[in-house]
Parts: structure tokens; sequence; C-alpha cells
């Protein structure tokens, strides 16, 4: 329900600095497959064009690609999944949304607004060291990449290592620059969050590294809930306006949490936060095509598990009226506490202004 914000205005650029090494290699290969399967000529014939086609263009080729025969999709996926193979790039696509550079308000599930993602930045040299020194013979025979129980050994002897240099020091048939390959200093980013193709990567192989068809979520959004569905109606046809990449995508607009009183319940509650099992949350939506994404997450039945934060802001909202307010400013005012300062530290305004914080679409409706 968080609109995916784009504020670097060199995004496409910096964006296809990705493949920038290997660009002229991947023009001649999708070139070729133009040549080899009629049906790839409707699409651009810069590859350049795909990676960074805005999402209502991703939409309009996905559904020109779904359109085709089972067979024939299933034979231009075979042939597309070399060269657009999500896997080879996932790493770099990855640090891509993780630099502060490019803009990208990492904080909370674009989907769901309740689980909070992130970015946090880590020493990768003292994280390496950390993993030789702890990590079981499984974990290092997967991650060194090895089937020799010696070469383990050898490892697990050489314990405590103190720095790189300690691992390069040890006399095995590792390459010279095996560290380097293998725990990638210079990604210093670490993430927590996943990647979600928007148009399911597995039912169109064309938009696996296309940038507007990435949304950074949580894990049970993307595993558990979205999976490969698509975003739009019970067809399977995709709603370009329910993507949180697209400039139509409008949640806050078409969907609003609202708090109902059960039935044969006492309406009057004076702390409603201590009674949540009287209150039921509802999400009404506008326009029929957001009860889908709705739906899809299971927002109302997920929100309905934290409805004493909807009750806590609720209840904020009767406490600290206008005229509540302005009397502690009228008693303040000599500390330099005015009017605008209080409701701001009262409400947090700065942090749900900001987007540092998760349920901030459910708090906002609460405060209207």
């Amino acid at each position: 329900m968080r609109k995916v914000a784009y504020q670097n205005r060199n995004i496409l650029k910096t964006y296809m600095q990705i493949f920038q090494p290997t660009l002229t290699k991947m023009q001649t290969s999708w070139e070729s497959l133009r040549k080899t399967n009629v049906e790839l000529q409707q699409f651009p014939a810069n590859i350049q064009d795909i990676l960074i086609g805005n999402f209502h263009q991703l939409v309009q080729w996905y559904n020109l690609f779904m359109n085709w025969s089972l067979s024939i999709r299933e034979k231009l996926n075979s042939s597309l999944e070399t060269l657009f193979n999500y896997d080879d790039w996932s790493q770099e696509i990855a640090e891509f949304f993780k630099d502060p550079q490019n803009g990208f308000s990492i904080s909370s599930c674009h989907y769901c607004d309740m689980a909070y993602i992130n970015v946090f930045e880590i020493d990768p040299d003292a994280d390496a060291i950390y993993f030789l020194n702890t990590a079981s013979d499984e974990e290092l025979k997967a991650k060194l990449k090895v089937k020799s129980d010696n070469t383990i050994e050898k490892i697990k002897q050489a314990r405590i290592f103190h720095s790189k240099n300690d691992f390069k020091a040890l006399k095995t048939k590792f390459a010279p620059d095996k560290y380097e390959k293998t725990f990638k200093p210079n990604y210093k980013y670490r993430h927590h969050f996943d990647l979600d193709h928007v148009l399911p990567k597995s039912n169109c192989r064309l938009v696996s590294l296309s940038l507007f068809n990435f949304v950074p979520s949580c894990q049970i959004c993307n595993q558990k809930l979205k999976k490969t569905k698509v975003l739009g109606d019970l067809s399977g046809a995709p709603c370009e306006k329910l993507s949180p990449t697209s400039p139509n995508f409008d949640f806050d607009s078409n969907a609003e949490f609202h708090i109902i009183t059960k039935q044969g319940t006492n309406p009057g509650r004076i702390r409603p936060v201590l009674h949540p099992q009287d209150f039921e949350l509802k999400i009404l939506c506008k326009d029929p095509d957001y009860e889908n994404f709705v739906k899809l997450f299971k927002l109302k039945e997920r929100y309905q598990s934290h409805i004493k934060i909807a009750l806590h802001w609720m209840e904020m909202k009767i406490d600290y009226t206008d005229a509540h307010i302005q009397m502690m400013a009228n008693s303040l005012q000599h500390f330099g506490y005015s009017f605008e300062k209080i409701k701001c530290d009262i409400f947090q305004k700065d942090l749900y202004d900001n987007g540092e914080m998760s349920f901030t679409k459910l708090r906002n409706d609460m405060l209207k």
C-alpha cells in the first residue's frame, strides 16, 4: 500500500550501469533471439528499453506474452532464460536498491505497511572473519564451494582468524582471489527484505530484470501470500494501478481503515485499547480493484491482529484535541513549546511523515 518512490532523477541511467559491462553482449544475444523467434520481434529491438521500460509498458508486454498459447510461452521462456536470468543479477540488483544514493525509502513493506524492512551497513571483512571462525563444516563447504574434508579441516585448525591475510596464508589450493570472490568485501550493505517481481518472472522471463517490476516487500507478502500471483482481477489479468511501482497506484485515496464496535458490546468504552475484543477493523474500498489487493495480502485479517494500534491512535485523537493541545501550549510557551511542536511530538508526525514507521496508513486514517 506504499508507492515506491523513485527520487533519484538519474535512476534509469544508474540502473543501467549494473548491466553496462555486458550490455553489448546482451544486446547481441537479444538480437539473435529475435531473429530465431519471430514472436519476440513484437517487443523493443533495444534490450535497454525492456530493462527500464515503465510499468505501463511492462503490463502491455506481459499481456502480449501471456496471450500466446502455452506451448509458445514455454518455448520462448526456455529461449529467454539464459539472457534474462534473475539469479545471475540478483546480488547486483539488491545492491542497487540498498544504496542510499539511489533514493529508495526502504523502511516498511510496500504491500502491507505492517512489517519493517530495512538496509543496514556492516564491515564486510569483520563479517567474513566471523563466518570463518564460527561456521560449521557444511556451511564452510557451501560458502567456499569445496568438497574436500581435508581443506575444511585445515581451515578449522587455523582458527582463530584475525584478518583476511590469515585466510590467504592458508596452504590450500584456493586461487589468490578466493577471499574476494567468496565474501565480496565491496558489498557493505545488507538487507532485510525481498524484491518481489510484480509480474511473475516464471510466467514471462522477458520482465525478469526490469526495474519497475521490483517491489521491496516482506517475506510474508512475497513468499507466503503473493508468490507467483498477479496483482489484478480474478481472471489473472494484471491491473496496472495495483502495483506500487505504477504512477497510478493510489491505495491511500481508494481504501480506508475504519473501526466498528461489535454487536452486543459496550460502545462507550472509556479505554477501547483495553478491550480490543469489542472492536472490528474494516477496510472500505471505493474502487473494487483495490479489494482484490486487500484480499490477496489478507490485509483485513492481518491488521485485525494489530487492532490495538488502531485503538491507540483513536484514543489519542480523543484525548488530545486541538483545544487540549492549545491549553498545553499556553502553559509551556515560555519554554519554547508551540502548538505545532506539541502536536507534532504527541502524534509523532516527523517519524510518520518521513515514511520511517510501519502502520502509517492505519495511523493516518484513525486520526482523520
